[in-house]
């Protein structure tokens, strides 16, 4: 009896996807709501509004209208991560605060890896997400041609 096939789940989870085998299973793109461009929540700091737009440009089409509290809370918890950076940076290791302080930042990176890994910010992140990965933005490899040996029987070409 054969073995029963893997769901695209335990594809994506084993990491043998592949888009030239395994695209009929992605859902038909563009079958959720209506996607809208986020638009740039009111009460953001500069800082956070800088963070914002960056934000924006790396998600591209992927940002949409529904996702806008996440994003905000993204911005938010970049710009309370580089505080944090800065604060350490004048710490010596033996300061009173020094210790609270690296729970803090430990928790402002745990939120933004969180967070971060919702919007398939890093590219191990993307292939969990199936929404994001259809077969054109998949790479094809070119395969090169091998370069004949001297175990070759015949040359190439003849």
């Amino acid at each position: 009896m054969a073995r029963p096939r893997k769901t695209l789940e335990q594809l994506f989870e084993s990491g043998t996807f592949r888009s030239d085998r395994h695209a009929h299973l992605l859902p038909p793109a563009g079958n959720d709501l209506p996607c809208s461009r986020p638009a740039k929540p009111a009460g953001l700091t500069a800082e956070e509004r800088a963070k914002w737009e960056a934000l924006m440009a790396a998600l591209g089409p992927a940002a949409s209208g529904k996702d806008a509290a996440l994003l905000t809370e993204f911005c938010r918890w970049a710009s309370r991560g580089d505080l944090l950076a800065s604060a350490i940076g004048g710490m010596t290791p033996g300061d009173a605060e020094y210790g609270k302080t690296i729970i803090a930042a430990a928790i402002c990176c745990d939120k933004l890896l969180a967070l971060s890994a919702r919007f398939g910010l890093s590219p191990a992140d993307r292939l969990k997400l199936r929404t994001l990965i259809t077969t054109a933005a998949l790479p094809r490899g070119k395969v090169a041609a091998r370069q004949p040996s001297k175990m070759d029987l015949t040359p190439p070409g003849e």
